[in-house]
């Protein structure tokens, strides 16, 4: 009982729990520190590349991270 509650503890002082909201889930709240917004947009803005296999041929698209998430995101 004592580790479930230092994890969800730990979960709610997480970062990524703090960074969504229903506008942009994937955003950074305002009130942050400016320095952790901009640390968030920075990694949020990273190029990345998407993989898929369509009728057995890998086909890459680039996108950004925020992207990324946005695509694979669990509903």
């Amino acid at each position: 009982m004592k580790a479930a509650v230092i994890c969800v503890a730990l979960l709610a002082a997480s970062p990524l729990a703090t960074a969504q909201s229903v506008s942009d889930p994937l955003g950074v709240e305002v009130g942050q520190p400016p320095e952790i917004v901009q640390i968030w947009e920075e990694f949020y803005n990273q190029q990345t590349m998407d993989v898929e296999v369509i009728d057995g041929v890998c086909v890459q698209t680039p996108m950004s991270m925020r992207q990324f998430f946005n695509l694979h995101r669990t509903k």
